[in-house]
């Protein structure tokens, strides 16, 4: 279920999307903070970690699990990455999918 007031664009448009869809038996809409939803680690440049948060875990009718981050950003027209730290969270993410042999996405 959509609810606009509280999701981005692009959570909506997947959102959409995955409701279209005859091949997916469910999806979820995981939180942005807290240890009850899934979280990866990821570091910076400055060996610092911190919590990555991917917004929705996909459950295929053929059992296959996805987990998904929905980025996107337009200003005045133009795409653009709202995001500084995606290419940390892109390699921490595709390491946590790699190791447990799911399937993710960006």
């Amino acid at each position: 279920m959509t609810i606009s007031g509280f999701r981005s664009t692009s959570e909506q448009l997947l959102e959409n999307y995955l409701e279209s869809r005859d091949d997916v038996d469910w999806y979820y809409k995981n939180g942005d903070t807290g240890q009850q939803y899934l979280s990866v680690i990821y570091g910076n440049n400055l060996s610092k970690e911190y919590l990555f948060y991917p917004d929705y875990i996909i459950k295929k009718k053929n059992g296959d699990v996805w987990i998904i981050e929905a980025k996107g950003g337009e200003r005045k027209g133009v795409s653009k990455n709202i995001d500084k730290q995606i290419e940390n969270k892109f390699y921490a993410f595709k390491d946590y999918a790699d190791r447990r042999k799911i399937n993710g996405g960006l």
